[in-house]
């Protein structure tokens, strides 16, 4: 109890409500890093930017593809927190940047001028109620004299315990933030910052999202439509991989936590087990990707509003994404001598729908293949396009190892760690001097 009151003691400060910190590096490095580089941090910024933005390009495209006048969106307060997060992201992102091109940042020894603090964080409220005041425009959409029918000031009595429950819970909210932040850097001091550079937590956490997100679609998938055929589709084949190898991937990090991974040696059967699904599941996902995008889709046969049509966008897009994301996350390596792995498998499928065919196999629709595309009763046509695509695939697990090779590379190069075998970056002399 004794260190909750001296936090809190410490918290309540008066000069806690200006802008001030003593460590700038708090502002461009990650609590969950063990290193001293701005890079990790700086990319996640940059990630969480782009999608703040496609997010408020998106939502002002479609408004003003909806709706004939576009002054409306400003209105809301939804639009209000999407702008808000979009502004706030960037500049987390200029101060990342501008940390990587230029250095860490100091400390600022004399404080914020309070009237300077006072007039950013006071009078701008101010000033846009001024000229929401004073000028005589109305704030209205569709006739009603309101945004939302909650707030209502026809009705000041109800539109004022609105406003009074939603200062509380913003009150509540910003103390759950706090906790947050609080449990957040005792987790990441207590799991972290003991160990030199190489704990397994970050990709665990990493793999955690992955395997729930696979997992997600995998359900979806099987829940949307129900059939016997499920199974002959080479893009549910595709999902089975990927979940089996985000769940592969998450059993090993989670070994690694437990300190069950020996060091040296020829690796546990399960990590071997994850490699081989990481081979053929990465190309696989990526040359399904594409081959549907270039030869099956057709945007006549699907309605925006319709449910198939976006689980055809998540299983044909966002598998590419997710393998994608562990290829570039992990230090997997992905060695050209194991292309035979993606070739035997897509060899193996190609050989499923000619026995499919040959045994009076058809669709769900009672056509005698799996793919249009793909009917044997054709067979100089769909054996061109398995050479197609077995070429297809060379060629993408080619661009995936260049991938790879980059990625090993780029994070050597620009991110610093105390791993034993990667060098220090960039180089840290002090630390090199203590280490001779």
């Amino acid at each position: 109890m004794s260190a909750i009151r001296t936090y809190f003691k410490e918290e309540a400060k008066v000069q806690m409500l200006v802008l001030a910190h003593p460590k700038p590096s708090d502002f461009y490095l990650s609590v969950w890093q063990t290193t001293r580089s701005a890079v990790p941090l700086l990319i996640w910024r940059a990630l969480l930017f782009l999608a703040s933005l496609g997010i408020v390009l998106s939502s002002l495209i479609l408004y003003i593809i909806d709706s004939p006048n576009v002054g409306y969106w400003f209105i809301y307060l939804t639009h209000w927190g999407i702008t808000i997060n979009t502004f706030a992201t960037g500049f987390a992102l200029a101060v990342s940047v501008r940390c990587y091109f230029y250095g860490p940042l100091t400390a600022v020894q004399e404080e914020l001028n309070p009237g300077l603090d006072i007039a950013i964080h006071g009078l701008n409220s101010l000033v846009m109620f001024g000229l929401l005041m004073s000028a005589s425009q109305p704030s209205r959409i569709k006739g009603n004299k309101y945004i939302y029918p909650v707030i209502d000031w026809s009705s000041p009595g109800p539109t004022i315990g609105v406003v009074a429950l939603t200062g509380l819970m913003l009150i509540v909210l910003h103390f759950m933030v706090m906790g947050m932040a609080v449990g957040r850097d005792a987790l990441a001091s207590r799991l972290f910052h003991d160990s030199r550079g190489e704990s397994p937590l970050p990709l665990l956490v990493v793999r955690l999202a992955l395997c729930a997100a696979a997992l997600a679609i995998l359900v979806w998938a099987v829940t949307e439509a129900p059939n016997p055929y499920w199974l002959i589709f080479l893009t549910n084949w595709g999902l089975l991989l990927i979940t089996a190898m985000t769940i592969s991937g998450t059993i090993v990090s989670l070994c690694a936590v437990c300190k069950k991974i020996p060091e040296e040696g020829l690796p546990p059967w399960y990590v071997s087990m994850y490699w081989l699904l990481f081979n053929i599941s990465v190309p696989i996902a990526v040359t399904i990707t594409l081959l549907y995008w270039i030869l099956l889709f057709d945007s006549s046969n699907y309605e925006t509003r319709d449910s198939a049509f976006w689980l055809d966008m998540i299983t044909h897009g966002f598998n590419s994404a997710l393998v994608l994301a562990e290829l570039l996350a992990s230090r997997t390596p992905l060695r050209f001598a194991h292309v035979y792995q993606p070739l035997g498998l897509g060899l193996w499928y190609a050989a499923f729908t000619g026995i499919y065919y040959a045994s009076g196999g058809t669709d769900g629709n009672g056509n005698p293949f799996i793919y249009g595309i793909l009917s044997w009763a054709n067979p100089g046509q769909t054996t061109a396009l398995v050479a197609a695509s077995t070429a297809g695939v060379l060629v993408v697990y080619t661009a995936l190892w260049g991938l790879t090779l980059c990625r090993d590379k780029v994070t050597g190069s620009l991110i610093r760690t105390t791993s034993h075998d990667l060098p220090y970056t960039p180089p840290d002399t002090d630390m090199l001097s203590r280490i001779v």
